[in-house]
């Protein structure tokens, strides 16, 4: 019988795990719970279930978070790429039968497509719930995206520099009106950065990290298009 083993270099990739694979390693790793994970990150426990169970995946802040509380890089939970928790040297991992990894990717297989349903359904019943509701409920849910928004620009407007208050209040007042929930939520993490960080960030000082890479680019245009205080700016 034929038996293969796999290298601990891609014991995490993506072939032989998934997201929520990753996650939970992670958070063995750090010895935290997913009761004590879900509290310091302020969610509800089923949320960290449902994310290793690869029922759904964190926002953009979130996943920031996680990945800084469980010291590996946000490329490596997403990828298997980049920093994260070693795994079992090749000398020590146990041979598979051929039939067995074959199992094993198969039943990987499975999980994703169960993963992709689920979020299918989720956004199927999103969308049923929002058909169901009233006028009145619309409108509450249209206020709580102009509440958000509100807050955004406030927060991008009083930041601890002139130069960050002009690059991300410009661009709050030319974006946010029409951003996603997706970029709304990029940009809610960018806020949470140091000033400093940012500023090396757009102005190409320092290159940004991997997931926030071609945001810094838009920031960086932004920039460039408001002639009025580009100079003081310097981008």
């Amino acid at each position: 019988m034929i038996e293969t083993a796999i290298p601990g270099a891609r014991w995490f990739a993506d072939e032989v795990a998934t997201f929520g694979d990753r996650l939970a390693t992670a958070r063995e790793t750090a010895r935290l719970t997913q009761d004590e994970l879900a509290r310091r990150l302020g969610v509800k426990p089923k949320t960290v279930r449902a994310w290793e169970n690869d029922q759904s995946t964190p926002r953009a802040n979130k996943l920031q978070m996680v990945a800084g509380l469980l010291n590996v890089s946000i490329t490596w939970l997403l990828t298997a790429q980049g920093d994260g928790p070693d795994g079992p040297d090749g000398a020590d991992t146990p041979a598979l039968p051929e039939p067995v990894g074959a199992l094993l990717l198969e039943l990987r297989g499975l999980r994703t497509e169960q993963a992709q349903l689920a979020n299918r359904m989720g956004q199927l019943e999103k969308r049923l719930r929002g058909a169901l509701r009233g006028p009145r409920e619309q409108d509450q849910i249209l206020d709580d995206r102009t509440i958000r928004i509100r807050r955004l620009k406030m927060r991008a407007t009083q930041r601890g520099i002139r130069e960050m208050d002009l690059i991300l209040g410009s661009w709050a007042r030319a974006h946010l009106a029409h951003a996603s929930e997706a970029d709304l939520d990029v940009f809610e993490a960018v806020l949470a950065e140091a000033d400093h960080d940012l500023y090396q960030w757009v102005t190409g000082q320092v290159p940004a990290p991997a997931h926030y890479a071609a945001f810094m680019e838009h920031l960086a245009r932004s920039a460039r298009r408001a002639g009025a205080w580009s100079a003081r700016v310097g981008v």
